[in-house]
């Protein structure tokens, strides 16, 4: 600032007035957005339906009439004053992201896509929304710090945007994770938790659905398997018969937890773990259920808890504790599976979360035990929802994976429905500072995945995330996150096949020589 002759000798005050109207300017620039003009293009998906434009759900999610329009720079206008009123406020399809000019109709898009057809009678616009201001640390979901020189975030490894409430997923390698073969045909996996052993591998518990069989066919023939890899970011193989299988059909869901005496803790969900006589119910040939077979979406078994001490000579896991039922006392108020995952604090009690179904979808409930080891201590808060209907609307979430970051703050990743169960918005984040009231922040991740090869694949369904903190000399900031991922479409080709999706996060990684480029999903 330049003060004025009459002004030096009142310096400090025209500096802080001087400074404030410069702030001021500088944000109402800020929120300016820019707006970038292209002739002769259209970002409205084609009308090949035939169907009144814009057309059913899910298209309709994102695709909005904005109305008559005179001309371009109105449609433009009609955008950036638009407001998404039917939607979560922190789903990120709030406002509008690009306009399409064409025929006196303005129609907008509220996601970020931006993938232009040619249209000799429209033209388009996209909107490049400035950063939002933070105000204190919360601001920044707690994955990162307000920055007091330019009230923006700035966010910790692993998390990006303005909010860092996204992570940073980079571009997955083939053959990571776990894809499971056996006899020349596909063994459908669903989401695998990690952990680093004693031993300093990286260990993996997994559903797997058996007799070759999709996702679909689960409560009939899951079960859950372990698979190790020597590096977080790996291949997971699983470990040869009899220790490959942990608990049996039908056991599905496995959770990990690290209690502060060593042990390894898995919850689980299951029918009788300790009755390994169980027939599957399904037979299939390709990792896709069968017509034949009995399709069960949703599942009413309990959940379970074992453990595991270390082995002393190997530094990996020794025997299985006996599986103890939990919430034996209170199944009367839990119509589904729970979901259930737990963070195990230093004195052994537990803060975790679980769903139930609701009035109003999938519904996320606090639970909480004074002793790790005693179910009878496990109770949860099944009348009150965690998160508001507005925030959490329509199907709600699922597949909690709940860690204690910096400061001691809690974590929650999910498979996110906010929308209908849109896979486009399928993963969410929510954090605590007590672990007993939680704040959702919106959507974590998508189902569009690319891949170091440079191939993109989006998958129909993206559920049971887990984090992988790989890096014990980092110990709060995620390496990876695993998923159960369908490649087929629910119905066609590939039906309801999966497997056990890997994603770095934060950095790259490359893949090995012998990487398949030439994979497909059939």
């Amino acid at each position: 600032c330049t003060l004025p002759p009459k002004m030096v000798r009142q310096p400090l005050a025209a500096c802080v007035a001087c400074a404030s109207a410069l702030a001021a300017a500088a944000q109402a620039v800020q929120l300016s957005p820019e707006v970038r003009v292209y002739s002769g293009v259209s970002n409205v998906p084609a009308n090949t339906t035939g169907v009144k434009w814009p057309p059913p759900a899910p298209i309709s999610h994102i695709i909005k009439n904005l109305g008559p329009a005179v001309n371009l720079k109105t449609c433009e206008a009609a955008c950036l004053s638009y407001r998404n009123m039917g939607v979560s406020p922190v789903s990120g399809w709030t406002r509008c992201q690009s306009f399409t000019y064409a025929n006196s109709t303005c129609t907008g898009r509220v996601d970020a896509t931006w993938s232009p057809r040619t249209d000799g009678s429209a033209s388009s616009g996209r909107v490049l929304w400035p950063p939002s201001h933070c105000r204190t640390d919360r601001d920044c979901s707690l994955n990162g710090v307000c920055s007091p020189a330019t009230r923006y975030c700035q966010c910790y490894l692993g998390w990006r945007d303005d909010r860092c409430a996204t992570l940073d997923v980079r571009p997955a390698v083939r053959k990571s994770g776990l894809r499971a073969v056996d006899g020349g045909a596909n063994t459908s996996t669903w989401g695998g938790a990690v952990i680093r052993g004693d031993d300093g591998k990286f260990h993996m518990l997994a559903s797997e659905i058996t007799e070759h069989c999709g996702i679909d066919a689960w409560t009939s023939n899951s079960h859950v398997v372990h698979a190790v890899s020597d590096t977080p970011g790996g291949a997971y193989t699983r470990l040869p018969p009899p220790r490959r299988e942990v608990f049996p059909v039908f056991s599905h869901e496995p959770n990990w937890a690290r209690a502060p005496t060593g042990e390894y803790v898995v919850i689980f969900t299951a029918n009788d773990p300790s009755n390994h006589s169980v027939t599957p119910g399904c037979r299939c040939t390709d990792g896709s259920t069968g017509a034949n077979c009995p399709r069960m979406p949703w599942g009413t078994a309990p959940s379970w808890l074992s453990y595991s001490s270390p082995d002393p000579t190997s530094g990996g896991l020794g025997p299985w504790s006996r599986p103890v039922k939990l919430f034996e006392a209170e199944q009367g108020m839990i119509d589904a599976d729970t979901n259930l995952a737990i963070v195990i604090l230093p004195n052994g009690s537990v803060v975790g979360l679980a769903r139930t179904s609701g009035d109003h979808g999938i519904t996320i409930h606090l639970v909480t035990a004074t002793d790790w080891r005693n179910p009878a201590t496990y109770t949860g808060r099944w009348g009150t929802s965690l998160f508001d209907n507005i925030t959490v609307p329509d199907a709600g979430l699922e597949d909690p994976f709940v860690w204690v970051g910096r400061g001691g703050v809690f974590h929650a990743v999910f498979h996110n429905q906010i929308e209908k169960d849109d896979e486009r918005l399928c993963g969410g984040h929510a954090f605590s500072e007590d672990g007993l009231k939680w704040t959702f922040t919106g959507t974590a991740f998508n189902n569009t995945v690319k891949f170091t090869d440079g191939g993109v694949y989006t998958f129909s369904r993206m559920e049971r995330p887990h984090l992988i903190f790989g890096d014990p000399t980092r110990p709060f900031d995620p390496t990876h996150i695993t998923t159960g991922v369908q490649y087929g479409d629910g119905v066609g080709v590939g039906g309801d096949a999966c497997y056990t999706l890997l994603q770095p996060i934060g950095r790259d990684e490359v893949a090995a020589p012998d990487d398949d480029a030439s994979e497909t999903f059939q």
